[in-house]
């Protein structure tokens, strides 16, 4: 079984209970088909980035699920039936424990020992500003970016012989 994750977004007519049904009733189907549930969240609801079936806001929930093919067929199905929900997607998981590149960790704390100490209210150590401590990533340079073609080195100088 591969792992999947699942975000969907339910109207926002819905009652905070009719959308805690609603994915009750997602996490069943999940189950029912042969899918084993790791994670399920509800997000509440938030406003959304651009207007979805002409709404602004909606519920958002979350399933982190191990499963076959059949399962997210039938679950993507359901989510096309059911008129509540307005957008959804499923996509395969990387297996746990693995690390994407460029994957931000978020739940992980820093230790005390790397946080900047800070002196009074919005002043930082040595009078640097805020904006010195951040962090930046530096772009590639073009060189590794784009190799520069090769000269053909040049003839070396003739020497003429002395006249005599």
């Amino acid at each position: 079984m591969s792992r999947y994750e699942s975000i969907f977004i339910a109207s926002p007519q819905l009652s905070e209970n009719d959308f805690d049904s609603l994915r009750q009733s997602f996490q069943e189907v999940i189950q029912t088909n042969g899918g084993n549930v790791a994670q399920s969240d509800s997000w509440g609801k938030r406003r959304l980035a651009y207007r979805v079936q002409k709404q602004e806001e909606g519920y958002f929930g979350f399933f982190l699920f191990e499963g076959t093919g059949p399962t997210v067929r039938e679950l993507e199905r359901r989510y096309r039936l059911h008129e509540g929900v307005i957008k959804f997607l499923c996509v395969k998981a990387p297996p746990e424990g693995v690390k994407i590149a460029g994957q931000r960790d978020f739940l992980v704390k820093r230790p005390e020992a790397e946080k900047p100490s800070e002196g009074p209210v919005g002043e930082s150590p040595a009078g640097k500003s805020p904006v010195d401590e951040t962090v930046r990533a530096t772009p590639p340079t073009t060189e590794a970016a784009s190799p520069q073609p090769e000269t053909p080195p040049s003839p070396p100088e003739s020497v003429s012989p002395p006249e005599e």
